[in-house]
């Protein structure tokens, strides 16, 4: 048997016992003898019912006291909403920047021109926020440098191919407008283990609001 720091005591039954750790009959019940038990069934069912339902109610509560706390937070916003809406901002302010006076993009890797209004045949924007390094690399998610309007087409081949064709066209892009140390430390980044806060994402939507 382990040492232990906790002092046992005699159950409450009057037994004389000293229950293990963690026995039921430590709660006043375990040790009663079952002849006590056998004749008073419905007093020790009820007493049995409530030490279950007790337990029950005190789940219960620590589960609503736990939510309150995380709705309380300063920073109570749902980090999947922020995401969502860093994501929206961001994206358009790639789009805008990318684009002429007039919403036109010119695809940096098929070189096909498309308005920001345009959509294909699904209905979805054809122009929008391609990611050099994956968009799951959060360090990089919303780098300006990493991010570069493009068509749907273009972004689907990157994502089916993601060493294909369009990734060596994006890189040899970037090579010339950032340079090539910039772009290995890009693809360096893939291995760094990172998050987003709170605190980041609400940065993130002030600076492109």
């Amino acid at each position: 048997m382990h040492n232990s720091t906790i002092k046992r005591k005699p159950c409450k039954c009057g037994c004389g016992k000293l229950p293990k750790l963690g026995y039921k009959g430590y709660a006043g019940l375990g040790c009663i003898p079952q002849e006590i038990k056998d004749a008073n069934p419905e007093k020790f069912k009820i007493r049995s019912i409530s030490h279950r339902n007790r337990a029950k109610i005190n789940d219960i509560s620590r589960k609503i006291h736990s939510y309150q706390l995380e709705k309380n937070k300063p920073n109570n916003g749902l980090k999947s909403d922020l995401l969502k809406k860093a994501d929206n901002l961001f994206s358009k302010f790639i789009k805008k920047r990318d684009s002429d006076e007039k919403g036109n993009v010119t695809c940096k890797f098929c070189q096909n021109t498309y308005n920001l209004k345009d959509k294909d045949s699904s209905g979805d924007y054809i122009i929008q926020a391609m990611h050099f390094v994956s968009r799951s690399v959060y360090s990089l998610r919303y780098s300006e440098n990493n991010v570069h309007a493009g068509c749907c087409f273009c972004n689907k081949s990157q994502y089916d191919n993601p060493n294909g064709e369009v990734y060596e066209t994006f890189k040899r892009f970037l090579y010339h407008k950032i340079g090539v140390e910039a772009v290995w430390a890009m693809e360096a980044e893939k291995r760094n283990i990172n998050k987003l806060s709170h605190a980041d994402l609400e940065d993130v939507i002030k600076k492109y609001t």
